[in-house]
């Protein structure tokens, strides 16, 4: 048998194929406290001792060499993994830093590309320009001879329903035998995860929430929040619930018992309540994160400095990320389905007045505990300190308890269909508040599980008829098709100079034809005009002309979309013709 100088003993077996001959020592026989299974093995070609790892050498009369140290720690892969959220599988990589046992989870990419597996130092990993490749054929050769004996596991970089089960923070509450643990893609992930576990016993927390009994507008958040994790089941799109008004009010807490349902409720290190004033891409991985659990964004006001605000709140709503590419093509698009909450003096439909958005949002504008007095501050202050001692044990209940009643969810989404079709009738034909009744049925449908798996008896159907009211009168703010259209006629008013009333165009920067001194059935506006000055006033120019065509508020010629041709001198002509009936609203 040729040999050559210097080349491992498993590369020569290799050649003659007689690797699968090899009898190799066992890990646990070596170092006992390895995190391996009873029957992983080390790879012929390497020592592996309790002080390090080494490649064996041999010369090329085939005598056994000084073997070459690799790394003063000794290292194992102690498991494989799938990752459910991307589909790729990956190492559990362990090394012994002469204290204890430690490891890391990445994709199989990091551990077999020295460029990738180099970055890994910053976390421990024993790593250095000079051991990388060596590293990487002991990583290939013991999972080899080790890939059917590995623990194999389950991982996600998102939480929520997953199979039989829903991993909430680093728990995976399930039914079934399978196992799912978080995979933190970065280190900020894993802090937020980490403020999603429970102090305190459920009791001690329903006492909180007995004490928020008649503050309507406080109680719909925890219904709000515990609803996040039914909007997959009962088929509802994510949607945005909000408590806007002036400051010091009410709004902090109350997102903060909404978030107690699930885990730390603070704005500050290891609480699960984040600021709106971070990047948007950090915003929608966040909410990707999250997947069915509710995000918890506080205090619009920092929205203003994002020039793309208007896009990310759409998307949010939207539950889809923006499409990002890469240098192979395109990133895979992010997806959630929950809810997100939003504190702020100013309401978040002002950041967003395109016709979507604002069916999309929950408003709550009144004062959560209905007044600013002694004694509501007494109140609040008692509570906050509450929740800084019990939060996250409803939603553990919770899921187990939607888990245990499988058998019950064709009856909820009864219920749900029940739900929407009253609030859809109550909202007597409006259109945008009629687009908020599935959101508003997926909160009832919410109240009446809560009463049966926390064993109350609250009058939920008054809390939602009182919120549902407000919703309802506050109708002619956030219907922005009929807004914009009463703006675009006290702006036509305003300017009847600037219309060609049947005398000729009085200037090259005319806006339309109009006369308002006959008995005129409709205004024309030159399309560039009118959508400059939507556009001034923070409107999304198509999407309100598309609202304004579907209520039946334009007059438009056959396949010219939102316009009406009109002939002027023998020319036919572009207009966007708004129905006076639809102006004088």
């Amino acid at each position: 048998m040729a040999n050559v100088t210097g080349k491992a003993h498993v590369d020569i077996l290799r050649e003659y194929g007689l690797d699968n001959e090899l009898q190799n020592d066992r890990v646990l026989d070596v170092i006992k406290s390895a995190p391996v299974p009873l029957g992983a093995v080390i790879p012929d070609g390497w020592v592996l001792k309790a002080h390090g790892l080494y490649q064996s050498k041999f010369s090329k009369d085939g005598e056994e060499l000084e073997a070459k140290l690799i790394s003063y720690e000794p290292i194992v892969i102690s498991g494989l993994f799938e990752n459910l959220t991307d589909e790729s599988e990956g190492f559990i990589v362990s090394w012994f830093d002469g204290r204890e046992w430690k490891e890391i989870v990445r994709s199989r990419d990091h551990f077999m590309d020295s460029n990738k597996i180099i970055d890994l130092a910053l976390y421990g990993f024993p790593v250095d320009s000079n051991n990388t490749k060596k590293l990487i054929q002991y990583l290939k050769d013991f999972h080899a001879v080790n890939r059917l004996k590995l623990h194999f596991k389950s991982y996600s970089e998102q939480l929520g329903w997953f199979g039989n089960g829903f991993l909430l923070g680093n728990q995976y509450i399930s039914t079934g035998e399978k196992e799912i643990h978080f995979y933190p893609a970065d280190v900020g992930e894993k802090q937020l995860v980490e403020g999603f576990n429970a102090q305190g016993d459920i009791n001690r927390w329903l006492d909180i929430i007995d004490r928020l009994q008649g503050y309507p507008n406080v109680i719909i958040g925890i219904y709000a929040s515990l609803a996040s994790v039914l909007s997959s089941i009962l088929k509802v799109d994510s949607f945005i619930f909000e408590w806007s008004g002036e400051t010091s009010k009410g709004k902090s807490i109350s997102m903060k018992v909404a978030a107690s349902v699930w885990g730390n409720p603070s704005t500050d290190q290891g609480g699960i309540i984040k600021k709106w004033n971070v990047t948007p891409v950090n915003i929608e991985r966040t909410a990707s994160l999250l997947k069915h659990l509710p995000l918890f964004l506080d205090d619009t006001k920092d929205l203003s400095g994002i020039k793309t605000v208007s896009n990310l709140i759409y998307n949010l709503a939207s539950g889809q990320g923006r499409g990002r590419g890469s240098v192979n093509g395109s990133q895979k698009t992010r997806y959630w389905n929950n809810i997100t909450f939003s504190t702020g003096e100013q309401k978040i439909t002002t950041f967003a007045k395109d016709g979507g958005t604002v069916g999309r949002v929950i408003p709550i504008v009144n004062l959560p505990f209905g007044k600013a007095d002694a004694e509501t501050s007494q109140l609040v202050e008692g509570i906050e300190i509450d929740l800084q001692e019990c939060y996250g044990v409803a939603g553990e209940k919770w899921i187990r308890f939607i888990l245990d009643n499988r058998e019950n969810w064709d009856m909820w989404k009864g219920h749900y269909r029940t739900f929407r079709q009253t609030f859809s009738e109550q909202a007597n034909g409006n259109s945008v508040v009629g687009r908020l009744a599935k959101y508003m049925a997926l909160l009832a449908t919410a109240a009446m599980i809560f009463n049966d798996c926390f064993e109350k008896n609250y009058d939920y159907q008054s809390i939602l008829k009182t919120v549902w009211e407000q919703i309802i009168e506050e109708n002619g703010e956030v219907d922005r098709p009929l807004q914009a259209v009463r703006c675009v006629f006290e702006w036509a008013v305003s300017n009847q100079v600037r219309f060609d009333d049947g005398n000729g165009f009085k200037s090259n920067d005319d806006y339309g034809i109009w006369n308002p001194q006959s008995e005129w059935q409709e205004i024309f506006f030159y399309p560039n005009q009118l959508s400059r000055f939507l556009e001034k006033q923070g409107y999304e120019s198509t999407s309100i002309m598309k609202s304004w065509v579907d209520r039946g508020w334009l007059n438009v010629s056959k396949n010219r979309g939102y316009r009406k041709q009109k002939k002027i001198k023998n020319t036919q002509i572009d207009f966007i013709s708004i129905k006076r009936g639809a102006l004088e609203q």
